[in-house]
């Protein structure tokens, strides 16, 4: 089973505009039978998670806290419906742990979390698919997607642009049984 982290917004007003398209990307690698890896954190990766249970999908969630009441409490993310990971790393070093987790990224929106996500499965040794949902806004659609062409540091990642959820995830998964099959 591919690991596909959902990376975006945990908050602003890139939810309400998302918030469909997010749980669709969530329920379609379900439907692929992908396990949804996500920072267990509010927002469009919840959305994602809620859209994966929906059709009886395996969530994974990478937590910044030490424990579950530093997770509930702490940080006031969500509990259910993930299987909890708990990294006691804070939220960059929980994105690192997730994102090395993944097979492909699924990035939406999003701000300087998002960013620091991308950067991160980008610039890894490992060959990574990544997903951007274009027209979702955020740092997506206004940083990310127009300065793919104007890096000159060389990636491993193979990037996929669309503005379909379901579209964009049946790339991520064709891609992946071509470079890593089960």
């Amino acid at each position: 089973m591919y690991k596909i982290g959902v990376f975006g917004s945990a908050g602003g007003r890139e939810i309400e505009k998302c918030k469909e398209f997010a749980f669709d990307v969530g329920k379609f690698v379900a439907i692929n039978n992908g396990i949804l890896c996500t920072g267990a954190c509010p927002g469009l990766p919840h959305e994602a998670a809620l859209g994966a249970k929906s059709e009886g999908g395996l969530i994974l969630g990478f937590s910044p806290g030490m424990n579950l009441i530093d997770h509930a409490q702490n940080y006031k993310f969500p509990v259910s419906p993930y299987i909890l990971i708990f990294t006691g790393m804070e939220k960059k070093g929980r994105n690192l742990i997730s994102t090395r987790t993944c097979d492909a990224g699924i990035f939406m929106a999003g701000s300087w979390g998002t960013v620091n996500e991308f950067t991160f499965m980008r610039d890894e040794g490992e060959i990574k698919v990544i997903g951007l949902l274009a027209g979702s806004g955020g740092f997506v659609d206004g940083i990310i997607i127009p300065n793919l062409d104007k890096t000159y540091k060389p990636t491993k990642a193979i990037i996929i642009v669309d503005d379909y959820p379901s579209i964009l995830v049946n790339k991520i998964f064709q891609q992946l049984a071509k470079i890593k099959p089960l």
